[in-house]
């Protein structure tokens, strides 16, 4: 039997093809639903710090005309979001910091606080608010810095600033497993206010002062996108931050 054997320009249209079928099977769906109207995709990245707050309320919004609303969610970094966007895998996210690309816009949605998880049992669990100076022996643990360096320079900083410099023992991104670390008694960990609910197992989670680490959230999204949902998407977000900034 005789082997093809595929051109330059043919390995680079087969290298494409996936990609391509994708976006094609996408659009027949939409032409197909758009006869009845209510038909929409969302490509969110959630890093889950605002998601109760106003990524869930926003899509129930939203789905009020879209009822045929289809969402999908990735996970990824600030950096990560911002590659994804400007390689159409997404169609919106919310990262920690605003993008540089020129080709993306972005809206400050709000800047929480950063709080503290303690084990059970510590002896600082009685206050509801501890200053930075009375961690200096504490062991850490930190969000890696190629997650948010932002992030990871402002907790830093804080420390430095309370006149010491954290014992980091481990980095972790995910916050139910660091939580979990933090039960078992391996260290103390910081956690967005936003997501206090989290603490589980005995755990408690405090206020941090003097001074008090922040971290701001951002929606970002490719200016060239002219869709009608993911427009209708950023003003609903836009203004559930308002209301939300304004109840704290």
């Amino acid at each position: 039997p005789h082997r093809l054997r595929l051109t330059l320009e043919g390995r680079e249209l087969a290298a494409r093809l996936p990609d391509l079928f994708s976006k094609i099977d996408l659009l027949t769906e939409g032409i197909g639903s758009a006869r009845t109207g209510g038909f929409g995709h969302l490509r969110v990245g959630d890093a889950g710090v605002l998601t109760t707050e106003i990524l869930a309320p926003a899509l129930r919004e939203v789905r009020k005309k879209w009822p045929d609303l289809r969402v999908s969610f990735v996970q990824n970094t600030s950096e990560g979001f911002f590659k994804d966007l400007v390689d159409d895998t997404i169609d919106c996210a919310f990262p920690a910091r605003p993008p540089k690309n020129i080709e993306l816009a972005s809206h400050k949605l709000s800047s929480l606080e950063i709080g503290l998880v303690l084990p059970p049992g510590h002896r600082l669990g009685a206050l509801p608010e501890i200053p930075y100076e009375k961690l200096r022996n504490e062991a850490w643990i930190f969000p890696p810095r190629e997650a948010n360096s932002v992030l990871y320079d402002e907790l830093l900083s804080c420390c430095h600033r309370a006149g010491f410099s954290p014992n980091v023992i481990a980095e972790m991104t995910q916050r139910p497993r660091v939580i979990s670390q933090v039960a078992c008694g391996i260290g103390v960990a910081t956690l967005v206010e936003t997501l206090k609910h989290l603490c589980i197992g005995g755990t408690t989670y405090h206020r941090l002062l003097r001074p008090t680490p922040t971290l701001d959230l951002y929606l970002v999204y490719r200016k060239s996108d002219s869709s009608g949902l993911l427009k209708s998407f950023v003003t609903i977000c836009r203004e559930l931050a308002r209301d939300f900034n304004l109840r704290r």
